[in-house]
């Protein structure tokens, strides 16, 4: 089959279009507990248990991130290894 033949690949478009706001919730749970943790460090709350949540906190906003790019990364090297034409009977020509 020529490439003439062929249609795009709607789940390559997909993920293509999926990228951005997929990036910017990221960036959203990277941060996520931002503001929580500047309150902790600057004093809002003093104690043995402030610094266990604060310590929890950092440990989740890490965690938090961390995933979220690891999801960003998977459909960007997902994106870049889809033919940007497949076949007509291809699944993925059907994608939506």
């Amino acid at each position: 089959m020529t490439d003439d033949d062929k249609v795009e690949n709607r789940y390559r478009t997909a993920l293509s279009g999926a990228t951005p706001g997929a990036r910017t919730q990221a960036s959203a749970a990277g941060s996520a507990f931002a503001t929580t943790l500047s309150a902790l460090a600057n004093d809002a709350w003093v104690s043995t248990t402030a610094d266990a949540f604060s310590s929890t906190c950092t440990s989740k906003q890490s965690s938090a991130g961390d995933a979220a790019q690891d999801c960003v990364d998977e459909m960007t090297s997902r994106h870049s290894r889809e033919p940007a034409k497949v076949d007509k009977t291809d699944y993925r020509a059907r994608w939506h």
